[in-house]
C-alpha cells in the first residue's frame, strides 16, 4: 500500500502542471488515465473493507489497460494526422496489433482466476508495448516532428511496460511491479514542470 500513497503523491503535482500548462489538450486520454488512478488507488487506501479486494484490483488494471491504448492511439493521431501516408501505415499497424490483443483478452474473460487474469494482463502489456513501439519507429522512419510532452509520455510508459511485463513473467518479482508507479509518476511530473521551460543558449 505504500507505493499506492507514493504513486498518488507524485501524480498529484503532475495534474497541477498538465492543467496549468495546458498539456491535458495534447492528450486528453493521459489526463483521464491520471485521474483513473487517483481515483481508484484513493478508493483502496482509504475504503480497504470494500475496494481492498481482488475484483476490484483487477477491475482497476484492466481500466488502465485500456486507457494505456487509448494514450497510444490517441498520440498516434496527433503525430500523424498531418501525413497521410504515415497515417495510413499507423492505422494498418494498429489494427494488426489490437485485434489479436482483443480477441485474447475476450476469450480470457470466459475464465475465473488469478492466473487467467495475469495471462490477459500480460496480453494487455504486450499489445501497448508494441503499439508505443511501433509509433517510435514509424516516427523515426518518416522523421516526423513529436512533441516532448509525447516523448516523455511514451518514454514513461514504455519503461513501465517493459519492467512491468517481466515482473509479470517471473512469480518471483511479481510483487516488485507497483513499486515502478511511484518512479514512473514522479517521470511525468518532472516531464510536466519542465515541459516549456525556454533554453538559454551561450553564443561565442
Amino acid at each position: 500500500m505504500i507505493f499506492n500513497h507514493l504513486t498518488r503523491l507524485a501524480i498529484l503535482p503532475a495534474l497541477f502542471l498538465i492543467f496549468r500548462k495546458g498539456l491535458h489538450r495534447k492528450c486528453l486520454s493521459f489526463t483521464v488515465y491520471l485521474f483513473a488512478v487517483l481515483l481508484c488507488g484513493s478508493l483502496m487506501a482509504y475504503f480497504p473493507g470494500t475496494f481492498y479486494n481482488a475484483p476490484f484490483y483487477r477491475m482497476s488494471r484492466e481500466l488502465y489497460a485500456w486507457l494505456k491504448i487509448l494514450i497510444a492511439l490517441e498520440i498516434g493521431f496527433h503525430v500523424f494526422r498531418a501525413f497521410p501516408e504515415a497515417l495510413k501505415v499507423a492505422r494498418t499497424w494498429a489494427m494488426l496489433i489490437l485485434a489479436p490483443t482483443v480477441l485474447i483478452v475476450a476469450y480470457g474473460i470466459q475464465f475465473a482466476g488469478w492466473d487467467h487474469w495475469q495471462v490477459t494482463s500480460g496480453t494487455f502489456h504486450a499489445g501497448t508495448i508494441w503499439l508505443f513501439a511501433g509509433l517510435g519507429l514509424l516516427q523515426v522512419w518518416y522523421n516526423l516532428p513529436l512533441d516532448r510532452w509525447f516523448k516523455v509520455l511514451i518514454g514513461g510508459f514504455v519503461f513501465q511496460l517493459l519492467f512491468g511485463t517481466a515482473a509479470l513473467s517471473s512469480f518471483g518479482f511479481f510483487m516488485l511491479a507497483p513499486m515502478i508507479d511511484p518512479g514512473i509518476a514522479g517521470w511525468w511530473s518532472w516531464g510536466a514542470w519542465t515541459y516549456g521551460r525556454k533554453r538559454v543558449e551561450v553564443i561565442a
